[in-house]
């Protein structure tokens, strides 16, 4: 990997950061009333509960995937980035810049 594409994917994962640590912080809350209408209602209390769970899910994805980026933007100051840590060999900048949260070539995905 040369340093043009060393400095692109990193403007690409210091973006995606900054979006995913928006999306993790403006987490979508239930006020008062809200809650109140759903003790009486069955089925709004269900789909609520389904929504939390779906939320839940998605927090957790982003968290992994931002967690990921963060150690990405280290691995590409290292000598073995671009390379797949399956096979050892390069993935192309392409992939990288599509799914930059991973360092595995397309074989090996």
């Amino acid at each position: 990997m040369n340093d043009s594409e060393r400095q692109t994917l990193s403007v690409i994962i210091e973006k995606r950061i900054e979006r995913l640590n928006v999306i993790l912080k403006t987490g979508s809350g239930i006020d008062r009333q809200a809650k109140e209408e759903l003790k009486n209602d069955e089925s709004a209390r269900l789909d609520s509960l389904n929504h939390q769970i779906v939320g839940e899910n998605l927090y957790l994805v982003a968290k992994q995937e931002l967690d990921d980026l963060k150690s990405n933007l280290d691995w590409l100051n290292s000598p073995v980035a671009g390379e797949c840590e399956e096979c050892g060999c390069s993935i192309q900048i392409k992939r990288l810049i599509v799914v930059p949260a991973t360092r595995r070539c397309v074989n090996c995905t």
